[in-house]
């Protein structure tokens, strides 16, 4: 049976490490922090069919939450949207979720390695041969069949690569979202209508704020696209104060600062003994900024093609979880292009205009299945402000593009091909 090695502890990572282990591969994970402190100190949303999808047993019923009714702000404050989101959302503890993945794993016999540092991929001749690992004062090589990058989306691994293996290195500047949450106690028995609300350009910051009112705590979000400051942080603290007089000044639990991939799949993230999953290979919704749930499919999607090829690790066998991936990643194309090529060139007199003329309303806002950017872009277009013309032009040529992408996705993993593929791809999703 091949060797795999987990380098960190994702949740798309941990997924596939636990159904290759149930199938008697020897699969060690190498993570450099203290198992104690894995997991973010909040709840996320996740798909309610989170655990089916990943072909793993469902935690107990305590584990999950009510995801709540949400609304927009425009940057103004006058219109609030309320979308009609059908609730396939629930809400997770980060924590608890982690502590699970981590007690599956070592049910399934995955060997778990705490405090390990990971310092790059081996690489001998064109494949990856396994991980040069720190503990302590020493600093070793371990060896496998398989390295399954699950370290995050500064990952050493994908960063050591060879140019040639094609995969993104690394992230520009636009294509992250700075954000800081926390909890805060709550005075008094109120809430606000609905209990979840986004703030687009809070501030007159480009980005997005929310505020949870829960039934003891106020959970706060403040996001950037281009930064984010101790001082815009301390900024929209005291504006959600002023609005929300119920909210403490006593902080739960959380107070961190955290960056979020904003942009599509990385267009290639296999080569051969090598596959990256989660934020490594940048596997997140932009809208919203989850990962978990594509994480973790992703995960199983993995291990279901190793399994498929008796353990075969070629970059054409692992090219088939690529090819997947990233057709389940165009669902969130026209979010990536809405948030990143779109809002992020705004600037807040322009989203209220959005909204004061129902060019962006409650049905634009909804789930994906009722979403339409091209509707968007055409109404915007219709009464022609001058200021929105680059940032229409440039979302509604990188639209015309997207059939293009989808139809010439290789099949089959031939080098030239894939790498003709990337250069399309990337006119649309960078």
């Amino acid at each position: 049976m091949p060797n795999v090695l987990i380098a960190g502890a994702g949740h798309g990572g941990l997924v596939a490490a636990i159904l290759l282990a149930k199938q008697g591969y020897t699969v060690k994970l190498y993570e450099k922090r203290k198992r104690e402190a894995l997991g973010y100190d909040w709840h996320d949303a996740v798909p309610r069919r989170l655990f089916e999808n990943a072909g793993l047993p469902e935690p107990p019923e305590g584990m999950f939450l009510p995801a709540d009714r949400m609304a927009y702000y425009s940057p103004a404050k006058q219109i609030k949207l309320y979308p009609d989101v059908e609730p396939t959302f629930c809400m997770i503890d980060r924590k608890e979720l982690m502590a699970y993945l981590l007690s599956l794993a070592e049910e399934s016999g995955v060997q778990l390695l705490f405090e390990r540092e990971i310092l790059s991929a081996v690489v001998d001749g064109g494949r990856v041969t396994g991980l040069r690992v720190r503990s302590g004062d020493d600093t070793q090589i371990v060896n496998g069949d398989l390295v399954v990058d699950a370290a995050g989306m500064d990952s050493p691994v994908r960063r050591s690569l060879p140019a040639r293996f094609g995969i993104d290195r690394e992230l520009r500047g636009g294509d992250i979202f700075y954000t800081w949450r926390g909890y805060f106690d709550k005075t008094a028995d109120e809430f606000s209508d609905p209990p979840y609300i986004v703030y687009f350009f809070h501030n007159g910051v480009p980005g997005m704020d929310w505020m949870i009112t829960g039934e003891d705590f106020m959970d706060v979000l403040v996001g950037g696209f281009g930064g984010l400051s101790k001082a815009q942080v301390e900024a929209s603290l005291n504006d959600f104060h002023k609005e929300y007089p119920y909210m403490g000044d006593r902080l739960l639990r959380g107070g961190h600062f955290a960056r979020i991939p904003l942009r599509g799949h990385a267009p290639v993230f296999v080569a051969d003994g090598y596959a990256a999953v989660g934020d490594s290979a940048f596997m997140t919704e932009p809208l919203s900024g989850s990962g978990i749930g594509l994480s973790m499919s992703a995960g199983k999607r993995l291990a279901d093609a190793v399994l498929e090829a008796q353990g075969d690790t070629s970059v054409e066998t692992l090219w088939r979880y690529n090819r997947d991936r990233i057709r389940k990643g165009a669902e969130c194309g026209y979010f990536d292009l809405l948030l990143k090529n779109f809002l992020s060139a705004l600037k807040p007199a322009d989203v209220d205009f959005f909204f004061e003329k129902h060019i962006m309303t409650a049905k634009e806002m909804g789930e994906r299945g009722g979403y339409s950017l091209p509707e968007i872009l055409e109404k915007a277009n219709i009464l022609k402000k001058p200021g929105l013309m680059p940032a229409l032009s440039s979302t509604a040529a990188r639209i015309a593009m997207l059939g293009r992408v989808k139809s010439a996705l290789p099949e089959e993993y031939d080098r030239k091909s894939v790498a003709a593929w990337k250069t399309l791809y990337h006119k649309v999703f960078r």
